[in-house]
């Protein structure tokens, strides 16, 4: 972490596979998401846009924010 931004040491496509896997198993998977210093380089954006248009196009996906969250508890 020369940088000061934490990266990931398995490839986007790890992260897939792990989901896929955890939802097979009827787990969840869950993403906080927020912005990070350096994820707006473009490497690291085209990851994160790659990551967030897998989970969307997950018909058992849910996006939501904290508050919707809560009021569905």
């Amino acid at each position: 972490d020369v940088t000061g931004v934490q990266t990931c040491a398995l490839p986007i496509s790890e992260w897939f596979s792990f989901m896929t896997t955890i939802k097979e198993i009827g787990g969840c998977s869950v993403l906080l998401s927020h912005p990070e210093y350096g994820l707006f380089d473009s490497e690291n954006i085209s990851m994160y846009e790659d990551f967030l248009t897998y989970i969307s196009s997950d018909s058992d996906g849910w996006i939501t924010t904290p508050a919707k969250l809560v009021a569905e508890v």
